[in-house]
């Protein structure tokens, strides 16, 4: 019987295996195929699990996006305003504005200490000018200038001192007003930060740091300047205004001196030498033009603010080129009234020699022999005298004492002695025949 099983059941599984489903159901009716029936069987099998995941997961996305909508609603209507943060930030705000005032006091103090410095240099050119012109005064014993000079520089100052209070009171208003914006703002910030003063922070800290630090390169940088500046100026002080250290020049230098009128030749002097022949109209012009510009320069120069030895040097120079064309000019003037009474002499003389010239009937006399080169004769009105004429020179009318000769020198013409009778010498008072038109020997 197992052995029945057994072939029964490996035949189905032959038939199964190898034959289609018609063979196997050949014996059986067959069924007919309906569309119907199948949509309905597929309708009967059909899962809904997936379906209601995909529906609950958008409804949940849709109810978390509601609840989150409404949650940030309600967020936003119960938000609190927190005044401390604010505090916070209107304190940064008026730390900030006191490090830029300060900034800002300190630039206005710089300014005021440089009004202080310009005020001080003022004065002390107000006071060296007038230093300088006193002292000339001084040199020439001017005492009503000095008292002059004394009462101009008091008023001077004062301008000077009522300039500088306002300037200072204009600065010093302006610092004032500021350091009290200062002091209320520091106030505030003390109010804000429950009286602590240590608010500071960092950045403003650093900002108000790197401020100074320009600040004092700055400083350092003027400070240095004015040092070149100081150093520049004494050595062009040197250069130009030095201190002479020559001790028969300072002696100079310091003598008192007495300002004299710087005088040109008088007209009548000018009429005088131009017709005695001394000096040409045009030269004697151009040498008062060359006087007068002389003193126009020298007086211009005197009012260069030179210091120093220069100072002393170019009032000395003024007053010296002044006395000294007085001086020649007073010179002159004696000279010209010598030579004047000198001519009226020596015409007192030509006429006493004329007229005895007439009475004796003779042409002329021997005035100075002493030098044979250069024989002093005279000749009565009518006679003159060229180069080359010869002149005989007698004691008696029969006695003949030497031959002359008229010739060109430096001095104009001139007589000399060309023979000398052997013992014979010439006296003054000899006579003198003129021979015109002979060759000079």
């Amino acid at each position: 019987m197992g052995s029945d099983f057994e072939v029964n059941d490996r035949l189905r599984v032959t038939k199964e295996s190898f034959l289609t489903h018609e063979a196997l159901h050949q014996g059986e009716a067959a069924s007919v195929y309906s569309l119907e029936q199948e949509f309905a069987r597929s309708k009967l099998n059909r899962s809904y699990k997936l379906t209601k995941i995909i529906s609950s997961l958008i409804v949940f996305m849709l109810l978390t996006s509601v609840a989150f909508h409404l949650y940030m609603r309600q967020q936003e209507n119960n938000v609190e305003i927190n005044i401390a943060e604010f505090d916070e930030v209107k304190l940064k705000e008026l730390v900030f504005s006191i490090g830029n005032s300060n900034v800002e006091l300190d630039m206005l103090r710089s300014e005021l200490s440089e009004i202080e410095n310009e005020h001080a240099d003022l004065k002390s050119v107000v006071v060296a000018e007038y230093a300088r012109r006193e002292k000339l005064a001084q040199l020439q014993s001017d005492d009503v200038q000095i008292q002059q000079l004394n009462t101009e520089l008091k008023q001077a100052l004062e301008v000077l001192e009522g300039q500088y209070l306002k300037r200072k009171g204009s600065k010093q208003a302006q610092i004032d007003k500021l350091q009290a914006e200062i002091d209320q703002v520091e106030g505030e910030v003390q109010r804000f930060s429950g009286g602590s003063s240590a608010i500071l922070n960092p950045e403003q800290k650093l900002q108000e740091l790197r401020i100074k630090n320009v600040q004092r390169y700055y400083e350092k940088r003027i400070v240095d300047l004015k040092a070149e500046f100081e150093k520049e100026k004494q050595f062009l002080i040197d250069r130009y205004n030095p201190q002479f250290d020559d001790q028969k020049i300072n002696q100079i230098l310091n003598t008192r001196l007495k300002e004299v009128d710087s005088q040109a030749f008088s007209e009548q002097q000018q009429k005088y030498l131009s017709d005695m022949g001394l000096i040409s109209s045009g030269a004697l012009s151009q040498l008062i033009a060359t006087q007068e510009n002389q003193a126009m320069l020298l007086s211009r120069i005197a009012e260069i603010p030179y210091i120093n030895s220069p100072q002393s040097a170019s009032a000395h120079l003024q007053v010296m080129t002044d006395s000294l064309n007085s001086s020649y000019s007073e010179l002159s003037g004696t000279l010209l009234d010598n030579l004047r009474t000198s001519e009226q002499q020596l015409d007192s003389y030509q006429y006493f020699l004329g007229k005895l010239l007439v009475q004796q009937e003779e042409a002329g006399y021997v005035l100075d022999p002493r030098d044979a080169e250069n024989v002093v004769v005279h000749f009565a009105r009518p006679y003159r005298t060229d180069i080359g004429d010869m002149a005989l020179v007698f004691r008696q009318d029969d006695q003949l004492i030497a031959e002359l000769v008229f010739v060109d020198s430096e001095q104009g013409l001139r007589a000399k002695v060309s023979k000398l009778n052997t013992g014979q010498v010439i006296q003054a008072m000899d006579k003198v025949i003129l021979l015109k038109k002979r060759n000079a020997q």
